[in-house]
């Protein structure tokens, strides 16, 4: 986050937040609201982007015969991707879902 901070205090062109949704990470409502607090102290900030979880890295683990720890993980429903954007833009966040 300090890192954030200090290139948005240094960069003067927009800074795009792509926020990866791990379920039962960083996707509950706590985490989002968290988010959407600290996002106004960058200087611009024209809209986050949330990426929904997805499994298409399992067959690199595999490959790389190491563990895949996301195995029972659910992507977010519909329902739960445009609840997150709805409390998002309840901070006045611009936010789309991509992905």
């Amino acid at each position: 986050l300090g890192n954030l901070k200090k290139l948005s205090s240094l960069y003067d062109g927009d800074i795009y937040i792509r926020y990866p949704l791990i379920p039962g990470t960083n996707d509950a409502d706590e985490d989002i609201e968290k988010l959407c607090l600290f996002l106004p102290e960058l200087k611009k900030l024209p809209e986050v982007h949330y990426l929904p979880f997805h499994h298409l890295g399992k067959n690199r683990y595999l490959y790389c015969g190491k563990p895949y720890l996301m195995g029972n993980a659910e992507r977010q429903t519909d329902e739960k991707l445009l609840h997150i954007c709805a409390l998002t833009r309840q901070f006045g966040i611009s936010c789309k879902v991509v992905g």
